[in-house]
Protein backbone atom coordinates (compact mmCIF):
# COMPACT_ATOMS: atom_id res chain seq x y z
CA UNK A 1 0.00 0.00 0.00
CA UNK A 2 1.47 3.20 -1.04
CA UNK A 3 0.56 6.04 1.46
CA UNK A 4 -2.42 5.23 2.38
CA UNK A 5 -4.34 5.99 5.17
CA UNK A 6 -6.12 2.92 6.38
CA UNK A 7 -8.19 1.59 9.47
CA UNK A 8 -7.18 -1.93 11.22
CA UNK A 9 -9.74 -4.51 11.83
CA UNK A 10 -9.11 -7.07 14.56
CA UNK A 11 -10.41 -10.10 15.23
CA UNK A 12 -10.13 -12.90 17.53
CA UNK A 13 -11.37 -16.57 17.83
CA UNK A 14 -10.68 -18.35 21.38
CA UNK A 15 -10.99 -22.40 21.66
CA UNK A 16 -15.06 -22.35 22.19
CA UNK A 17 -15.37 -20.66 19.32
CA UNK A 18 -16.67 -17.27 20.89
CA UNK A 19 -15.65 -14.75 18.49
CA UNK A 20 -14.50 -10.51 18.94
CA UNK A 21 -14.05 -8.13 17.07
CA UNK A 22 -12.37 -4.71 17.23
CA UNK A 23 -11.78 -1.45 14.35
CA UNK A 24 -9.23 1.20 15.05
CA UNK A 25 -10.92 4.35 16.22
CA UNK A 26 -7.62 6.24 15.08
CA UNK A 27 -7.00 5.55 10.94
CA UNK A 28 -3.07 5.72 10.31
CA UNK A 29 -1.15 6.07 7.48
CA UNK A 30 1.33 3.25 5.24
CA UNK A 31 3.97 5.04 3.44
CA UNK A 32 5.97 3.10 0.83
CA UNK A 33 6.97 5.97 -1.38
CA UNK A 34 10.59 7.01 -1.18
CA UNK A 35 11.50 10.57 -0.48
CA UNK A 36 12.99 11.52 -4.15
CA UNK A 37 14.85 14.98 -4.12
CA UNK A 38 17.30 17.35 -6.05
CA UNK A 39 20.41 18.85 -5.30
CA UNK A 40 21.74 21.87 -7.18
CA UNK A 41 25.06 24.13 -6.80
CA UNK A 42 25.06 27.55 -5.90
CA UNK A 43 28.31 28.53 -7.74
CA UNK A 44 27.04 26.90 -10.78
CA UNK A 45 28.93 25.12 -13.41
CA UNK A 46 32.51 26.15 -12.52
CA UNK A 47 34.56 27.24 -9.86
CA UNK A 48 38.22 28.37 -8.49
CA UNK A 49 37.40 27.49 -4.61
CA UNK A 50 36.98 24.29 -3.01
CA UNK A 51 34.34 24.71 -0.66
CA UNK A 52 30.92 24.84 -2.05
CA UNK A 53 27.36 25.42 -1.14
CA UNK A 54 24.54 22.85 -1.72
CA UNK A 55 20.98 23.70 -2.04
CA UNK A 56 18.86 20.75 -0.86
CA UNK A 57 15.04 19.97 -1.81
CA UNK A 58 13.18 16.72 -0.30
CA UNK A 59 9.83 16.31 0.37
CA UNK A 60 8.21 17.62 3.46
CA UNK A 61 8.70 14.33 5.46
CA UNK A 62 11.99 13.83 4.63
CA UNK A 63 14.66 13.59 8.02
CA UNK A 64 17.66 12.53 6.73
CA UNK A 65 20.49 12.95 3.86
CA UNK A 66 23.13 11.28 2.63
CA UNK A 67 25.87 12.55 0.59
CA UNK A 68 29.01 11.08 -1.74
CA UNK A 69 30.38 12.02 -4.47
CA UNK A 70 33.60 13.63 -5.00
CA UNK A 71 34.14 15.63 -1.58
CA UNK A 72 36.11 15.40 1.27
CA UNK A 73 34.91 13.59 3.96
CA UNK A 74 33.56 15.18 6.80
CA UNK A 75 31.17 14.79 9.30
CA UNK A 76 27.89 15.51 6.88
CA UNK A 77 30.10 13.44 4.11
CA UNK A 78 29.03 9.87 3.80
CA UNK A 79 26.99 8.86 6.65
CA UNK A 80 23.01 9.49 7.37
CA UNK A 81 22.57 13.23 9.05
CA UNK A 82 19.55 15.23 9.73
CA UNK A 83 17.91 16.96 6.14
CA UNK A 84 19.20 20.55 5.99
CA UNK A 85 17.76 22.99 3.22
CA UNK A 86 21.57 24.26 2.70
CA UNK A 87 24.55 22.48 3.33
CA UNK A 88 28.31 23.33 2.59
CA UNK A 89 30.89 20.81 1.17
CA UNK A 90 34.55 20.62 0.09
CA UNK A 91 35.44 19.11 -3.07
CA UNK A 92 38.57 16.90 -3.88
CA UNK A 93 41.58 18.48 -4.78
CA UNK A 94 42.87 17.95 -8.39
CA UNK A 95 40.98 20.04 -11.32
CA UNK A 96 38.45 18.54 -13.46
CA UNK A 97 34.44 17.83 -13.35
CA UNK A 98 33.13 16.61 -9.96
CA UNK A 99 30.19 14.65 -8.87
CA UNK A 100 28.08 15.57 -5.93
CA UNK A 101 25.03 12.79 -5.09
CA UNK A 102 22.53 13.00 -2.31
CA UNK A 103 19.80 10.73 -1.31
CA UNK A 104 17.06 11.25 1.32
CA UNK A 105 15.22 9.33 3.77
CA UNK A 106 12.31 9.78 5.63
CA UNK A 107 10.08 9.17 8.96
CA UNK A 108 8.97 6.25 7.44
CA UNK A 109 12.36 4.90 6.92
CA UNK A 110 11.94 4.95 3.24
CA UNK A 111 15.41 5.67 1.20
CA UNK A 112 15.21 7.60 -2.23
CA UNK A 113 16.76 7.23 -5.43
CA UNK A 114 20.70 9.16 -5.87
CA UNK A 115 20.11 13.02 -7.32
CA UNK A 116 23.33 14.07 -8.25
CA UNK A 117 24.90 17.33 -9.95
CA UNK A 118 28.22 18.16 -10.88
CA UNK A 119 30.88 21.19 -10.99
CA UNK A 120 34.23 21.99 -12.99
CA UNK A 121 36.88 22.49 -10.28
CA UNK A 122 39.65 24.89 -12.08
CA UNK A 123 42.22 26.18 -9.33
CA UNK A 124 45.08 26.60 -12.77
CA UNK A 125 45.12 29.86 -14.66
CA UNK A 126 45.04 30.07 -18.11
CA UNK A 127 48.43 29.26 -20.08
CA UNK A 128 49.67 32.42 -22.13
CA UNK A 129 52.51 31.44 -24.33
CA UNK A 130 54.63 31.95 -28.15
CA UNK A 131 54.24 36.15 -28.09
CA UNK A 132 54.61 37.12 -31.59
CA UNK A 133 56.39 39.03 -32.20
CA UNK A 134 58.42 38.06 -29.76
CA UNK A 135 59.89 40.47 -26.71
CA UNK A 136 62.74 42.76 -27.54
CA UNK A 137 62.47 41.87 -31.28
CA UNK A 138 62.26 44.51 -33.94
CA UNK A 139 60.09 43.71 -37.61
CA UNK A 140 60.34 44.89 -40.81
CA UNK A 141 56.78 45.59 -41.24
CA UNK A 142 54.31 48.25 -39.20
CA UNK A 143 51.82 45.66 -39.84
CA UNK A 144 53.25 42.18 -38.21
CA UNK A 145 50.28 40.01 -36.84
CA UNK A 146 50.45 40.16 -33.01
CA UNK A 147 49.56 36.94 -31.71
CA UNK A 148 50.09 34.41 -28.55
CA UNK A 149 49.13 31.08 -27.69
CA UNK A 150 46.39 30.98 -25.13
CA UNK A 151 45.14 27.62 -23.33
CA UNK A 152 43.20 26.41 -20.38
CA UNK A 153 42.64 22.58 -20.04
CA UNK A 154 39.93 22.38 -17.50
CA UNK A 155 37.11 25.13 -17.79
CA UNK A 156 38.33 26.18 -20.79
CA UNK A 157 39.11 29.78 -22.09
CA UNK A 158 36.25 32.62 -21.67
CA UNK A 159 37.74 35.91 -21.74
CA UNK A 160 40.27 37.42 -23.63
CA UNK A 161 41.39 40.95 -24.62
CA UNK A 162 45.04 42.70 -25.82
CA UNK A 163 45.57 46.47 -25.96
CA UNK A 164 48.77 47.78 -28.12
CA UNK A 165 50.37 50.83 -26.98
CA UNK A 166 47.04 51.43 -24.41
CA UNK A 167 44.53 51.07 -27.20
CA UNK A 168 42.43 47.70 -26.48
CA UNK A 169 41.89 46.02 -29.94
CA UNK A 170 39.56 43.04 -31.33
CA UNK A 171 41.50 39.79 -31.27
CA UNK A 172 40.35 36.97 -32.79
CA UNK A 173 40.53 33.91 -30.73
CA UNK A 174 40.40 30.38 -32.55
CA UNK A 175 40.52 28.29 -28.76
CA UNK A 176 44.39 27.55 -29.23
CA UNK A 177 45.85 31.19 -31.05
CA UNK A 178 44.27 34.76 -30.51
CA UNK A 179 45.83 37.53 -32.69
CA UNK A 180 45.71 40.50 -34.16
CA UNK A 181 46.92 42.44 -37.70
CA UNK A 182 47.10 46.30 -37.51
CA UNK A 183 44.73 47.69 -40.09
CA UNK A 184 46.78 51.17 -40.12
CA UNK A 185 50.87 50.40 -40.00
CA UNK A 186 51.96 50.89 -36.91
CA UNK A 187 55.14 53.32 -36.35
CA UNK A 188 58.46 52.96 -36.28
CA UNK A 189 59.16 52.76 -32.69
CA UNK A 190 58.78 50.49 -29.74
CA UNK A 191 55.05 48.93 -29.19
CA UNK A 192 53.69 47.46 -25.99
CA UNK A 193 51.42 44.58 -25.77
CA UNK A 194 49.38 43.50 -22.95
CA UNK A 195 47.14 40.26 -23.09
CA UNK A 196 44.50 39.27 -20.36
CA UNK A 197 42.92 35.63 -20.46
CA UNK A 198 40.24 34.86 -17.65
CA UNK A 199 38.80 31.25 -17.86
CA UNK A 200 35.17 30.24 -16.69
CA UNK A 201 36.35 29.15 -13.42
CA UNK A 202 37.58 32.95 -12.79
CA UNK A 203 41.14 32.00 -13.06
CA UNK A 204 42.83 35.01 -14.87
CA UNK A 205 46.57 35.18 -16.40
CA UNK A 206 48.08 37.96 -18.24
CA UNK A 207 51.71 39.07 -20.27
CA UNK A 208 52.88 42.45 -21.12
CA UNK A 209 55.94 42.37 -24.14
CA UNK A 210 57.33 44.85 -26.27
CA UNK A 211 58.81 44.54 -29.74
CA UNK A 212 59.90 47.88 -32.16
CA UNK A 213 58.51 48.31 -36.13
CA UNK A 214 61.31 49.37 -38.28
CA UNK A 215 60.23 49.39 -41.47
CA UNK A 216 62.15 50.87 -44.46
CA UNK A 217 60.42 54.04 -46.43
CA UNK A 218 59.07 53.31 -49.54
CA UNK A 219 61.62 53.17 -52.59
CA UNK A 220 60.90 54.35 -56.41
CA UNK A 221 62.30 52.96 -59.22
Amino acid sequence: VDSSRVRVRVTATDEAGLTAEDVSDDPFTIDSTPPNGTIAIAEGDYTRVREIHLFLTAPDDTVQMYLAGDIEDAANVRQWVAYTAAVTVTLTESDGSKVVRVRYRDVADNTGDWAETSIIYDATPPVISDQSPADGTTVPTGTPVISATVQDATAGIETITMTVDGVSVEVVYNGNTVSWTPVSPLTNISHTVILFAQDYAGNTASVTWEFAVNEPPATIS
